[in-house]
């Protein structure tokens, strides 16, 4: 947390380092969130929090989801940022092959993340 806070400099004010770091908090649950709080939903510090959730998960890429999305919220929103951070900790093995398989426009979008992936020389070929 510490590192954090020292990259994002004195912009920060103490209120959004306060906030910032209580949503963080690994201790944080789903439930403490409160993330179908009506005044709240869309709050970009839930959603970070929700991306936070999917980076920590120790389970499956379908339990982490959906435990998530059971506590509502901007769901769709912090639905794809937990599943982003998720993923980037666990790797495209700990998808789901039956997710992936209904995931519509599947092979075109394999083709763009290859050819993005070249641009960025992270692969030889696209």
């Amino acid at each position: 947390k510490k590192e954090t806070i020292e990259i994002l400099g004195d912009e920060f004010s103490d209120e959004h380092r306060e906030l910032f770091l209580w949503h963080i908090d690994k201790e944080r649950t789903l439930e403490e969130l409160n993330l179908d709080e009506p005044r709240s939903i869309g709050y970009t510090y839930k959603c970070l929090a929700s991306g936070f959730y999917g980076l920590r998960s120790t389970r499956s890429f379908e339990e982490t989801l959906n435990d998530l999305i059971r506590y509502g919220g901007d769901a769709d929103t912090n639905g794809a940022v937990c599943g982003t951070m998720y993923g980037a900790r666990h790797g495209y093995k700990a998808l789901p092959y039956l997710w992936l398989r209904a995931m519509p426009f599947k092979k075109w979008f394999d083709k763009k993340i290859r050819k993005c992936l070249h641009h960025l020389d992270l692969i030889d070929e696209c």
